[in-house]
């Protein structure tokens, strides 16, 4: 079989990430600092994973702690990252040293980790196994020299995961997210907020969030309003349309002065992880240069665990 991997003959050593989020475009930011090509499939028609956009809004990723490395550094310097200068209020915060927020999305940053390599979108791995003649994805057979990195979920992995590849593992939470053209006619004194109870767990007001032009913002006037349900509410509601009409019901309850303009809603089949693979950083298929990595096999499941397990993997794999 002749790969449509073509390109890769030409190179001494090359690497096919599978998942363009932010663990797979920050390999192919490290690797690209060791000169190794890379190329990226990504199965939607942009970067970023779960942290993507809706309707403009930052949909996953919300903010990050700061760390003094060269990535975020670098990422400050070209503004893609940025002081936070709001606050973050209500009960259970799970993150209290949120510093940093990306002005643009946290699309933003996937792009920038990931310029350089050869990105094609719209293009998913549906079959990845060891054939006879080596490693096989989507029924091509790929050059010897070429090492794989996999960072798509593991139940998504599981479901191309075919003869030879591992069985790995993680446990995913669902949430619904909401995003609100909404109008607050009341002064609110935070920026984002963690709800103790009802279907709404986090709401951020996103357009304040990302601006970065003074000190803690009070949020008035026309906003974009995003909305996160509790995990047990999107288990509870997975697939159920109902789960909209209850979510602006509570929210309005909660913000009186709120008036909505209009919603975009998206449910998160895969969230959080809040079962992590056993695995440290990544594994590594025994006899082939195939990598599982992504914020599962992450200490911390979030960007800096994402940024963390790539960073292991790009130095696991220039060592081969």
């Amino acid at each position: 079989t002749v790969s449509v991997l073509y390109w890769l003959s030409y190179c001494s050593m090359q690497t096919l990430v599978i998942g363009g989020g932010i663990t797979g475009c920050a390999v192919s930011r490290f690797l690209r600092m060791k000169g190794i090509p890379c190329e990226i499939w990504e199965k939607d028609g942009s970067l970023g994973g779960r942290a993507g956009l809706l309707a403009g809004a930052d949909v996953g990723c919300q903010y990050v702690t700061k760390q003094n490395s060269e990535v975020y550094i670098d990422l400050m310097e070209k503004g893609l990252l940025q002081d936070f200068n709001g606050s973050i209020k209500g009960e259970n915060i799970p993150y209290t040293a949120a510093s940093l927020v990306a002005p643009q999305g946290f699309r933003s940053v996937a792009e920038d980790m990931a310029s350089g390599a050869t990105v094609h979108t719209n293009k998913e791995a549906t079959r990845i196994e060891v054939g006879p003649c080596g490693i096989e994805v989507n029924g091509n057979v790929l050059p010897k020299e070429t090492s794989v990195v996999l960072t798509v979920p593991l139940n998504v992995y599981a479901n191309i995961a075919g003869h030879g590849m591992p069985k790995v593992a993680a446990e995913y939470s669902k949430r619904w997210v909401v995003v609100v053209d909404c109008e607050i006619s009341e002064p609110v004194p935070w920026v984002c907020y963690y709800y103790p109870d009802g279907p709404v767990r986090y709401a951020c007001f996103d357009t304040a969030k990302r601006d970065p032009s003074g000190p803690e913002a009070t949020c008035t006037g026309r906003h974009t309003l995003l909305l996160h349900s509790s995990v047990p509410y999107g288990l509870r509601t997975s697939g159920s349309m109902d789960a909209l009409p209850a979510m602006l019901d509570d929210i309005t309850a909660k913000l009186p002065h709120l008036t909505v303009h209009g919603t975009t809603t998206h449910f998160l089949d895969v969230s959080q992880v809040y079962k992590r693979c056993p695995h440290t950083s990544f594994f590594k298929l025994p006899d082939h240069s195939v990598f599982i990595t992504g914020d599962a096999f992450a200490a911390t499941p979030n960007f800096e665990g994402c940024v963390t397990t790539a960073c292991s993997t790009a130095e696991a794999l220039c060592k081969l």
